[in-house]
């Protein structure tokens, strides 16, 4: 059962069926009634996420007032009013500043990011290696930076590797191979792609490291086609022992170069999202997880 988007606790049950089918869930807790797909960003908002997102740039980018942007929006078919523009640039401007803030963090450490990767890289291996035997069909990977996952896809997966940062990507270009077949500067939370189009999605550090990760969560399940798997690796706070200890001293200093939340619920997130979890495997101490996720 997904936890309840309000108070966050697990004691929601199945209420019945919304009007397309979905999944309602009641929570026991603060009676509030949910579905899958409520803990999405942009659950509720008539137009789609590039639309809204496309208006809050250009609204906070540029010196355009509301109904200029309005007019903008009118010349490509897109019809709503500027109050709404107004309500879009309060409800989603700071996730837009706080995804420029990261932007910007990865552009400037891009130069020596690999080397900055480097004690760590042995810890990640065992997990790259199994998300690269995992791949298979038409793969996209987010966050794809440096292009550390490169050599560990098998000639079965065809992959197209995406990062918000032109800098980190810039920098793959010396170990491309076979497998990849293309690059793409993308927002993991509004991806430029049709639903139901890739048979594997690949997020390595990517979860962790966003400010929420729900609407990027819901853009995966929504490429993904049914029946294909979504495959994440991530660092985790283990319960115990000294590993916890040393992570949580780490924490604040690797939040200021990466950005990174340890202590999140990956797999009930996950599970909100509209996809289930159906394999965790811990490496290093469970210090690194990787999870599969399979799309209904």
């Amino acid at each position: 059962m997904p936890p309840c988007p309000d108070c966050h606790q697990p004691v929601s049950k199945r209420n019945g069926r919304d009007r397309r089918g979905g999944q309602k869930y009641a929570c026991s807790s603060c009676r509030r009634t949910f579905t899958e797909n409520t803990t999405s960003a942009f659950n509720g908002y008539r137009w789609p996420p590039d639309i809204i997102l496309t208006a809050v740039r250009w609204y906070l980018s540029y010196p355009l007032s509301s109904r200029q942007v309005r007019e903008l929006l009118a010349e490509r078919g897109v019809d709503v009013s500027h109050r709404t523009i107004l309500m879009w640039a309060q409800a989603f401007g700071p996730l837009l500043a706080a995804e420029v803030r990261n932007q910007s963090r990865y552009a400037r450490i891009a130069a020596f990011y690999d080397v900055l990767d480097w004690p760590f890289e042995p810890l990640y291996r065992p997990g790259r290696a199994l998300i690269g035997a995992a791949s298979a069909g038409i793969t996209l990977e987010l966050g794809a930076g440096t292009g550390k996952n490169f050599p560990y896809y098998g000639q079965a997966a065809h992959v197209i590797a995406s990062d918000l940062s032109l800098a980190m990507l810039v920098r793959t270009g010396r170990g491309l191979r076979t497998p990849i077949r293309g690059l793409l500067v993308a927002d993991a939370t509004c991806l430029p792609l049709r639903d139901a189009s890739v048979d594997t999605v690949v997020a390595t550090f990517v979860c962790c490291v966003l400010p929420d990760p729900r609407p990027a969560l819901g853009e995966i399940a929504r490429v993904l086609r049914p029946r294909r798997q979504a495959l994440f690796l991530e660092c985790v706070l283990p319960p115990t022992g000294w590993q916890r200890t040393l992570m949580r001293v780490l924490e604040p200093p690797m939040h200021a170069v990466y950005g990174v939340h340890w202590e999140r619920d990956l797999p009930a997130l996950i599970e909100a999202a509209g996809m289930k979890v159906t394999r965790k495997t811990y490496f290093s101490a469970s210090v690194i997880r990787c999870l599969f996720a399979a799309k209904p």
